[in-house]
């Protein structure tokens, strides 16, 4: 996997490994590898509550990103039988 962050410079993440990101970073990340890509997202809740009309998801030029298409997001695909560390020999 290879992330990006706001001036497209990269970092590659080998299998296993993290990367942390610090909250309000602009980042996005891309699947280099030959095999699936599993990310896992963690988050903590923030202590105040955003501004009615104020965005919370924004770009490096400060529009708005918004659920949808131009989000990419996907569905899951389920593959029962199918393990995250089915590779590294942790049945």
């Amino acid at each position: 996997m290879s992330i990006y962050d706001e001036n497209g410079s990269k970092i590659v993440v080998k299998p296993y490994q993290g990367v942390v990101l610090p909250a309000g970073a602009y980042y996005r990340y891309h699947a280099t590898g030959k095999g699936n890509l599993v990310l896992l997202r963690v988050s903590t809740p923030v202590r105040h509550k955003t501004p009615a009309g104020t965005p919370i998801r924004i770009r490096p030029d400060g529009r708005e990103i918004l659920a949808g298409p131009e989000n990419l997001n996907l569905p899951p695909i389920e593959m029962p039988g199918k393990f995250f560390a089915e590779s590294a020999g942790l049945d």
